[in-house]
């Protein structure tokens, strides 16, 4: 008696700390773009943060990264918003650009994470353990990433086999 049957097999892109590195290496380029447009952070200023934004997202600790630039009174003059995925595996890959933010004399440009949950349900021993191998300080804080009084719009996307970073803009109306 012979039987015949059916084997049905599933693809799934599979992504590797690699394609986490070169898709926050894509991020650094804009990041980097940004802050000499505006004059208001170093080159080794970004390298530091995206090392250790590379540290996080190796662990899928990151959910959100957002870049605010402010004028010299505080007001959010534009932001860029980068959702992190592990399921970007139809997403095709594009260049860094559209990052000729205004030159801010006085002003600041702010880097905000929004963790996940596996990050948010580390202990305070790990946590600890984690900060000691960084290169800044991370703090936490509370702040509206919503924008208000800015509009969204699809910028562009990051991806490596199936590992991405969807860009939104927020500019003034």
């Amino acid at each position: 008696m012979s039987t015949t049957g059916t084997i049905t097999y599933e693809a799934t892109a599979t992504y590797s700390v690699a394609d986490i590195k070169r898709v926050l290496d894509n991020f650094a380029a804009e990041f980097t773009m940004i802050s000499q447009a505006t004059g208001l952070r170093t080159r080794e200023y970004v390298e530091s943060m995206v090392s250790d934004l590379k540290v996080f997202a190796e662990r899928e600790y990151i959910s959100h990264i957002h870049l605010i630039l402010y004028d010299s009174a505080g007001k959010e003059l534009r932001a860029a918003r980068y959702t992190l995925s592990d399921v970007a595996q139809n997403w095709a890959h594009q260049n860094p650009g559209n990052n000729l933010w205004p030159r801010t004399p006085g002003g600041d440009l702010r880097l905000y994470v929004s963790w996940t949950q596996k990050y948010l349900g580390l202990s305070e021993t790990t946590l600890a353990g984690i900060n000691q191998s960084l290169n800044i300080s991370w703090q936490k804080v509370s702040i509206d990433l919503s924008h208000p009084g800015l509009v969204s719009q699809f910028d562009r996307r990051f991806a490596s086999n199936g590992y991405g970073m969807e860009k939104h803009d927020f500019k003034a109306l």
